[in-house]
């Protein structure tokens, strides 16, 4: 057989039959390496074993194309022996095969061996395997075998020479000197040399030379050293692997934690993908797997089989690694295992020479897979011990307190007073720098340690302070627990206010339950009864809470009991001019409670002095809502004024909430005066700000913008964006009413679905009147379901709503209130008193800025005079 030449090996490489042979040559090794588990994409129909074998052997191409060019024997040098060198896991077995198939392509006759470092006769373990592996291309001769081995060796290599030969050993570290002189003596043999490619594992540092140390050591010997994969060979893997990614950011997710858990050893990144593929399905629909808390069995059983070949004490020392989970150093790991440092560092290099474990600078550690796997199958109760041991060594060595706490977190509970304090003080530590997360699984584990804990309101409120910004409905729980225990009213009422304030901001992807508003209102009217005798200014800070957060049934008595804990009439304190403008915006909800004129001079008395733009997202909500006071009395100008100031000055201090809240606010007030594009721009600004969190103005926002496009008979728009508002429709507020609802009712009576419309008319009316929400200004049900009846026949009741409305706005008093409820009592009520209505609502509009009303109200009288016969009004 002669050998191909060089242009047709180079031609086969660049058409992929390396890859192809490489992938057949090796399956026994993808098998092993893959834990005996069916390839996670056997079944896709792109996926073959020419790519199966490139992908084992990325970043390997320019040692196949050199080993083929050796073997070939085309290159003209010497050729001396090929080193494949790495570490375990880094692909040594797989190039070794694809070595062997390139070789046998080239027309040698390949003699392949893998040594055991368990045998205890290596040398005629070697000679074994070898003598099979040529005995089938060989004639068998007379007689009996001989019982030289080596000659009966050296014989059928001499035959095979003329063909050309390579001897390929794995793990070839554990040669021992009878070995290496058989390769030597072989490799003396005159004419065409065998050809010697060794697998090996890496000399650690300052370790004793092996006989194979010998081989390296030759002429012309050619060392390949395997490195870890980078991290896009490793995305390549994870993309091909497990298939299609919902997105991009989905698909980047992946890339870097499974190349960081595997540290780019080809072994573990196949084992970790193997395990990953099996929630293929999961990633399909959106719901990706995570590479940092994955483990793998057969990883586990890997590194328990080699501990099994190591001594005793390796187990242990590796045990503390995995527990230490940061770089290990040997004083930590004596502590833990209470070994001497000279007996740890002695099995630090034995298994640093089993590739366990990796040393640096700063210790001893593992990558991050193994660590993992290895570290499930340590005893609970002997983790348990070594964490608390290193959490004690990090104590005296002075470690972070971070670093002590993630060790007494990890160990079980059992009430040991130490760890409770330790992790209280790193609770509070971490709580300092906003790691909140952190410091609430530190502080529930201290509770879990030490359960008396749960009667201590200081730690409690400690508790509650962390969980306020993650947790909002165990924060709740826990504060009202704190109240019962007596903590302090100053602090608990402190908390319970900033419970508000987070929860006014909470972004909706948090998790929070429907159920936390109704938790929070509990807690705050709860507060109030407990801590009645607290500091007058926190007192009225919670009232003014309350009643924000109350729900509408229940606000105006939340915002009455105000007035018996301030100065009406010279109020001192920021939180008493709060409470005077909460006063006066529950107020102009309904002309029962208060004159127009009382509540305008109420704000007017306030306003000035009001810090319109604050941090405190409840300040801006009470003052956005208390300039429309203004607009509902008609002090439009006023209204705009100090809605536009606010405004501009929040976004120039990044203020998003107050931008939100004042943007929203000047829409209402635009739209009252019939601006409808503006109004628009403004309520779309506001819902751009608010985004996806939570937002009590949300539905208010959505309304305004919903009754423009109604005005102006853009009803698809309209439709669009009522169907994206699902969920906000029945929501009604204890100073607006149930806008959207009413405003959903408009839409589908423009629309033709008079039923529908009614419905929703009707139960917008039935929220609004619990809430105690009956101003025209606020509450347009009346006069919209007056229409619509009377349109349906239904006479008597159109009218009665219709003369109800026109009383309450009377009571109200301003012209543009008054001028649109003549107008509907006009159409509605009795022939006779129509014109003279309808005469008399234009009048009224015309001295008013409400000029859509007056367009409107112009156009019903025109229709009422043409149907009249009158020539004019």
């Amino acid at each position: 057989m002669t050998s191909p030449p060089r242009a047709s090996i180079d031609a086969r490489l660049r058409q992929g039959s390396v890859a192809a042979v490489t992938a057949s040559a090796d399956r026994r090794s993808r098998s092993s390496v893959l834990g005996q588990r069916t390839d996670p994409g056997a079944n896709r129909p792109d996926r073959d074993d020419q790519s199966a074998g490139v992908e084992r052997l990325l970043e390997r191409e320019s040692y196949l194309s050199e080993i083929a060019l050796l073997v070939s024997g085309d290159s003209g040098l010497r050729v001396g022996p090929v080193i494949i060198e790495g570490h375990r896991g880094l692909g040594k077995t797989a190039l070794l095969g694809a070595a062997c198939q390139i070789a046998a392509e080239a027309g040698c006759s390949v003699l392949r061996a893998r040594v055991d470092g368990l045998s205890k006769d290596v040398y005629r373990a070697l000679v074994d395997q070898l003598s099979d592996s040529c005995a089938g291309s060989l004639a068998q001769g007379s007689g009996e075998p001989a019982s030289d081995f080596a000659n009966e060796l050296e014989q059928r290599v001499r035959r095979l020479l003329g063909d050309g030969v390579v001897i390929a050993i794995d793990d070839a570290q554990w040669l021992d000197d009878r070995c290496v002189e058989l390769l030597r003596r072989l490799r003396g043999l005159r004419g065409r040399r065998p050809r010697l490619i060794l697998g090996v594992a890496p000399r650690s540092a300052q370790s004793p030379l092996g006989p194979v140390d010998l081989i390296m050591s030759e002429p012309g010997v050619r060392v390949m050293s395997l490195q870890p994969l980078s991290p896009g060979a490793v995305a390549t893997l994870v993309e091909q692997y497990l298939g299609c990614f919902p997105s991009d950011a989905a698909r980047a997710a992946l890339y870097r934690p499974c190349y960081e858990a595997t540290d780019g050893i080809p072994a573990l990144v196949f084992d970790l993908l193997g395990e990953l593929a099996t929630g293929r399905a999961q990633t399909l629909a959106g719901s990706l797997p995570d590479p940092e808390k994955t483990t793998s069995v057969s990883v586990a059983r890997s590194v328990l089989a080699r501990l099994s070949r190591l001594p005793e004490n390796a187990t242990v020392v590796l045990e503390a690694v995995a527990v230490a989970h940061e770089p290990a150093n040997l004083a930590l790991i004596a502590a833990a295992t209470k070994l001497s440092s000279v007996k740890v560092g002695a099995l630090a290099r034995v298994l640093e020479a089993a590739d366990l474990v990796k040393p640096d600078a700063a210790g001893l550690q593992m990558t991050p897979l193994l660590r993992r796997s290895f570290y499930e199958e340590i005893d609970a109760k002997r983790r348990t011990r070594m964490h608390l041991a290193i959490a004690r060594y990090l104590m005296v060595s002075g470690g972070g307190s971070e670093q002590i706490a993630e060790h007494l977190v990890a160990a079980d509970p059992a009430h040991r007073p130490w760890v409770a304090q330790e992790l209280i003080a790193a609770g509070r530590h971490v709580a300092t720098k906003g790691s909140y997360e952190q410091a609430v699984r530190y502080l529930r584990r201290a509770f879990a340690e030490r359960p008396a804990a749960w009667d201590d309101p200081v730690l409690l409120l400690e508790l509650v302070r962390a969980e306020s910004h993650v947790d909002s409905q165990a924060a709740i729980e826990h504060l009202l627990r704190c109240v019962d225990t007596g903590a302090d009213a100053k602090h608990a009422i402190g908390l319970a206010r900033q419970l508000a304030v987070w929860q006014e901001d909470r972004d909706e992807a948090n998790g929070d339950g429907p159920g936390t508003g109704t938790a929070l209102r509990s807690l705050l009217d709860h507060m109030s009864v407990l801590v009645p005798n607290s500091d007058a200014h926190d007192t009225v800070e919670l009232n003014v809470t309350r009643a924000l957060f109350a729900s509408p049934a229940a606000a105006s008595s939340a915002a009455d009991a105000l007035r018996h804990e301030i100065d009406l009439i010279e109020p001192r304190t920021q939180a008493e001019h709060k409470a005077i403008a909460l006063l006066a915006v529950v107020d102009s909800a309904s002309p029962g409670r208060a004159r127009s004129e009382d509540t305008v001079g109420a704000v007017r008395r306030v306003v000035l002095n009001a810090q319109l733009c604050s941090e405190d997202p409840f300040d801006c909500h009470v003052w956005a809502r208390v300039l429309l006071v203004f607009a509902r009395a008609g002090e439009f100008g006023l209204a705009d004024q100090f809605a536009r100031h606010a405004q501009a000055m929040s976004e120039s201090r990044g203020l998003d909430h107050g931008l939100a809240e004042y943007s929203l606010t000047l829409a209402m007030s635009l739209q009252m005066q019939g601006s409808l594009v503006e109004s628009s721009d403004n309520a779309r600004r506001a819902l751009a700000i608010a985004g996806g969190r939570w937002w009590v103005r949300r539905p208010e926002a959505v309304a305004c913008l919903v009754a423009n496009l109604v005005d102006q008979g853009r009803w698809e728009e309209a439709e669009a964006l009522l169907s994206a508002s699902t969920g906000l429709n029945g929501e009604c507020s204890a100073f607006q009413g149930a806008s959207l609802l009413e405003q959903r009712g408009r839409l589908r009576a423009c629309q033709g679905r008079s039923d529908e419309a009614l419905s929703d008319l009707l139960e917008a009316g039935r929220l609004a009147e619990e809430a105690g929400v009956d101003s025209p200004t606020v509450t347009i049900w009346r006069s919209e379901a007056a229409l619509l009846l009377a349109r349906q026949g239904s006479e008597q009741e159109a009218v009665r709503l219709a003369e109800a409305n026109l009383d309450l706005a009377r009571r109200h008093g301003a012209d543009f209130v008054v001028g649109p409820a003549l107008r509907v009592a006009g159409i509605v009520g009795l022939e006779a008193v129509r014109l003279d209505r309808l005469e008399e609502s234009v009048r009224l509009l015309e001295s008013s800025p409400a000029l859509l009303q007056l367009a409107t109200a112009l156009a019903d009288l025109g229709r009422a005079v043409r149907l009249s016969g009158r020539r004019s009004p």
